[in-house]
This record gives C-alpha cells, sequence and structure tokens, in this order.
C-alpha cells in the first residue's frame, strides 16, 4: 500500500506533530517495518510518501487496509495501574486519547492521489513491433502496439483503473493513470442528479492485422448500460476512445466526465523502504490547449475530445490543472448546463475522444495536431 500526503497550506508542518498509522482491516497481515511513523517536517507543497506490504492470509477473500493520521503523541497504555475493583467496574471505559494537535490555518494535509501498477498485468504484453495487439485475463484487459500500452483492471466491486504506458513491449514507461474511467452526473426524473462511476462486467479484446480493440461493457448506476471501446493501430501514440451510454429505464442527464488523468508519479516509490517517509517529486503539468488536457511526466501524454457535443446545447469544461504543486487530474467533462437532458429508456448518446501517448522531447508540441476531430 502507497499513502501520499501533502501540505497544502502556506506554512511549514513541524516534525514530529502528526503520525501516519497502517492497519490492515481484514484478508491480509503486516508483514515488517514501522506501522506508526512520525511525519517529517513538510514545507508548504511538500509531499511526503509512507509504503507498507503486506500478505494475503485467506485465498480468494476481499483485503482492505487503511491509513489514518493521528495525533504524535497517544497515552501509554502500561502506564494505566488499576486493581481489581477498579479494573472489573472500569474495564469497558477506553483510556483518554490526546486530542489532535491544532494546527495553524495555513498548514493543510491532502492525500494525493499516487497510483502505481506494480503487477497488474504485466503478463498481458504483445509484440515489440508496432502490430497492433489485445489481450484479456483475470479481470485485466490490455492493448498496444509498439508504442503504447493501455491496461484496463477490474476491481472486485466493478470499478476500473485504466493506466497509459509508453515504450515498448520490452520496457514499459508508466505515462498517466485514469479511476473509474468515466462518471456521469445523473438522476431518475424528479431526483437531483448525483455522481455515479462506470463498473465494468465484462472485458473483450479483438484483433485484426492493423488494428486492436479493448471493449468494456458494464453499468453507470441502475439507469445506464455502457460500452467503453478503446482501438490502435500501427505505429501510433493516439488510443481512439469511445463511451456508448444507452438508459435503461427514463432519466435525467447533467454531466458526463471523460477519463480524468493523473500523472503517474509513483512508481519510483514502489521499492522504498518499508514504513519510512520518502519525499515525493512533483511533476510539470502542461496547460490546456485547444481540445486539449495534458499530463507531461516523461512523455506527453493527454486526453482530447470532440468539437461536436454529445447532445444538442451541450458544452465542453476543461478540468485545469492545479495552479499548486499538487498533482491534479487533467481532463474535460460535458456538461448540460442548469437543466439536465430527460433521455428516454433506449436512447444511446455517443461521446468520441483520444488519448494521447507521445514519448520524446518534442512530444508537447507534436500533441495539438493529433486532436480529437
Amino acid at each position: 500500500m502507497l499513502c501520499v500526503l501533502q501540505n497544502t497550506g502556506s506554512a511549514s508542518l513541524p516534525a514530529g506533530s502528526l503520525r501516519v498509522q497502517c492497519s490492515p482491516a481484514f484478508g491480509m497481515d503486516y508483514t515488517s517495518g514501522n506501522t506508526r511513523p512520525m511525519l517529517p517536517a513538510l514545507p508548504a507543497g511538500q509531499a511526503v510518501a509512507f509504503r507498507w506490504t503486506f500478505d494475503a492470509n485467506t485465498d480468494g477473500a476481499p483485503m482492505a487496509a487503511s491509513a489514518i493520521l493521528k495525533p504524535a503523541a497517544l497515552p501509554d497504555p502500561t502506564a494505566i495501574n488499576l486493581n481489581a475493583a477498579e479494573a472489573l467496574s472500569t474495564r469497558a471505559v477506553p483510556p483518554a486519547i490526546a486530542d489532535p494537535p491544532v494546527l495553524p490555518a495555513t498548514i493543510g494535509l491532502a492525500e494525493v492521489p499516487m497510483l502505481a501498477a506494480q503487477g497488474a498485468g504485466e503478463t498481458l504484453n504483445g509484440p515489440v513491433t508496432g502490430i497492433p495487439w489485445a489481450r484479456t485475463a483475470g479481470g485485466i484487459g490490455a492493448i498496444g502496439n509498439g508504442l503504447l500500452r493501455v491496461r484496463v483492471s477490474a476491481c472486485r466491486n466493478g470499478a476500473a483503473l485504466l493506466s497509459l504506458d509508453s515504450g515498448s513491449g520490452a520496457a514499459w514507461n508508466a505515462a498517466a493513470y485514469a479511476c473509474g474511467v468515466i462518471r456521469v452526473c445523473t438522476a431518475s426524473p424528479g431526483q437531483s442528479a448525483w455522481w455515479r462511476r462506470f463498473t465494468v462486467a465484462t472485458l473483450a479484446a479483438s484483433e485484426t492485422p492493423d488494428s486492436a480493440v479493448l471493449t468494456l461493457h458494464g453499468k453507470v448506476g441502475r439507469g445506464w448500460n455502457a460500452i467503453i471501446t478503446l482501438t490502435v493501430t500501427r505505429d501510433t501514440g493516439v488510443i481512439q476512445g469511445q463511451v456508448q451510454l444507452t438508459a435503461v429505464r427514463n432519466m435525467e442527464l447533467a454531466t458526463l466526465q471523460l477519463p480524468m488523468l493523473y500523472p503517474a508519479n509513483a512508481d519510483s516509490l514502489l521499492n522504498a523502504p518499508v514504513g519510512v517517509p520518502q519525499p515525493v517529486p512533483i511533476p510539470a503539468e502542461e496547460p490546456i490547449g485547444a481540445r486539449l488536457a495534458m499530463v507531461k511526466d516523461g512523455s506527453a501524454t493527454a486526453l482530447s475530445w470532440s468539437a461536436t457535443p454529445p447532445l444538442p446545447g451541450w458544452t465542453a469544461q476543461p478540468v485545469e490543472p492545479a495552479t499548486s504543486s499538487i498533482p491534479a487530474p487533467s481532463g474535460v467533462e460535458w456538461s448540460a448546463g442548469v437543466t439536465p437532458v430527460g433521455v428516454n429508456p433506449g436512447t444511446s448518446i455517443t461521446i468520441p475522444f483520444r488519448l494521447l501517448v507521445l514519448p520524446g522531447a518534442n512530444a508537447a508540441a507534436e500533441a495539438p495536431r493529433l486532436v480529437q476531430p
């Protein structure tokens, strides 16, 4: 497990003010290292990472763990002395826990999305040459050519993690990640719209001599069936994507969020010492251009959307990268505006998009000519 914390305020956090407690909830056991490390001094904008490893204790069982911020100084339970009579009368009363330290308003701690692709889908690979390929196995799908690879991992609850890699079959470099692939703000008629994420039911792969397709079938809440297709061709850093939403019943649609790209800057932390704080490098993000949301981290990785709205009157609202050093997602939301659009059962809405994974020093300059038409 990888936990990253960043000081989002304007003042430094003193060393030893807080500690992080790592606790396996169920399905696994902790192996070694410090489970309650202290936070080091964190100047404004600086981030720190902690890594812990676990072993599964039951085959096939769900697994969960937590990382919780706590005050640095907690009462020592061995220092509480009770005689037998007191113990009988107060056994159910827990010892007092010190209040967390009061931090200045100029100090804030935020969890930073830091994702790493350790292990997932590494066996799903294709030829090193530029021939397009697609594979599925064990809830994971992958598609690529000699320049890029896209992996989709379906979690136990159906949530999907999409990862973009640049390089080749001989050596892949993580470029960006997207959690959930798409999200939709929707509701039944008469209700307030709220966000629902795409959940994967099945993955399918197909190949031709010149292209490969990875298809994700699933749902968005109970009101929508969803099909997401990813297509690659020979010798290109472009992934052609398409979202097809079909209403199962009368629905109202307010906003659709395409894949939100987070910079893949956590892989270097995977081999860090267990339970020891590690400084986190924050990569630069490129500004959004015309129909282009870009993250730059060793390669130019971007999302591009169509100039044509999926529904009349809809507008594209780019999600701007953060102005601070916090790694924020880059992406876009198609929005109906103030009033959601009513959609009848059986009606389908198609939204095309492109994902770009372009290596090289001139990649950022090349990206604008590859935007989604």
